[in-house]
């Protein structure tokens, strides 16, 4: 607000990403888990986003939840961490490539050794411009604490593997992890899913293991660990966890495409166009109309992605 005038809602969240481009820069959703909003579905769908940012080990079990109330018409109930209901993960099932980041955050900077989450990068060389390059291939993890590092057929996190022919595809997925604080479990996650899982209270410090995943369609796959308890001497109380950034998998040139997220994130848009066209405050018509006009440009993205998936499950008994 400006004295007692409310300000309006402007710029958009893809109109700053779009200048951090144009200054070479790259533009990451802040606060992503705790603060979803709308703008990731529409910066994604437009490509003007370049990933998210989780600053919290609730990477793993959401255990705080959000701090808004995002109220999705046919999509009220509370997903779950395991499965693809994530808004991250749906973002991921439509075809959208997006790495991750982390960050201290103000309010932790000087309380936590390590802090609540650090983003790790694989760098060509060791400087600003070798860690945006990182950032940009997606070759990245976040953590509080343990160390990870995962390949499909060889290629690292952030690349894309490209597979053609008949039949399932066997891809060796390579996994490895170390952590100083106890962990207990291991996911390889694949589409949302649980594919493997390594869990127990004796897990050793450092871990590495093969996985043969045998698959049928296009997707991303991600490596998840952590502790289902609290590390009592975080700070925060936080669990221990980490997060990599997805392998993407191509099979016979499919883009990914799943029905129940390319429906949720449709509603999604849904709600944003509705704030836009009742709620929002804008400093002329000329801004609300390019603003609706690119909140449907978002919307047709995921109509073609839904488009894609029930075209895919016509060939298949299973929802894909």
């Amino acid at each position: 607000r400006q004295g007692d005038v409310p300000r309006p809602n402007e710029p958009l969240n893809w109109q700053v990403t779009q200048k951090m481009h144009d200054q070479g820069g790259l533009a990451f959703h802040a606060h992503f888990l705790y603060w979803p909003g709308h703008g990731s579905a529409i910066g994604g769908a437009l490509g003007l986003l370049d990933g998210l940012e989780w600053t919290m080990s609730d990477i793993v079990n959401n255990r705080r939840g959000t701090a808004q109330s995002l109220v999705i018409p046919g999509f009220e109930k509370k997903p779950t961490v395991r499965d693809s209901g994530y808004l991250y993960y749906r973002l991921l099932n439509c075809g959208l490539r997006l790495p991750l980041i982390g960050g201290t955050d103000k309010m932790s900077a000087a309380r936590t050794v390590g802090s609540v989450a650090r983003t790790y990068a694989k760098v060509g060389e060791w400087t600003h411009q070798g860690f945006m390059n990182a950032l940009r291939s997606g070759n990245t993890f976040v953590t509080n604490g343990p160390l990870l590092a995962l390949t499909a057929n060889g290629l690292p996190i952030g690349s894309e593997l490209q597979l053609s022919g008949k039949g399932d595809f066997p891809v060796e997925v390579d996994v490895y992890c170390f952590s100083q604080r106890p962990i207990n479990y291991i996911h390889i996650i694949y589409n949302g899913k649980v594919v493997y899982e390594l869990g127990g209270n004796n897990l050793p410090k450092q871990i590495q293991f093969k996985h043969i995943l045998n698959l049928e369609r296009s997707g991303w796959v991600a490596l998840r660990v952590g502790h289902n308890k609290s590390n009592m001497e975080d700070w925060w109380g936080y669990n221990q966890a980490a997060h990599s950034s997805p392998i993407y998998i191509t099979l016979n040139g499919e883009t990914p495409a799943k029905t129940e997220d390319a429906r949720y994130l449709i509603a999604r848009t849904d709600t944003a166009i509705n704030w836009a066209e009742n709620k929002a405050i804008w400093s002329s018509q000329e801004n609300k109309k390019t603003a609706l006009k690119s909140f449907q440009e978002a919307r047709d993205f995921f109509e073609l992605v839904l488009e894609r998936s029930l075209n895919t499950s016509r060939t298949s008994p299973d929802d894909h």
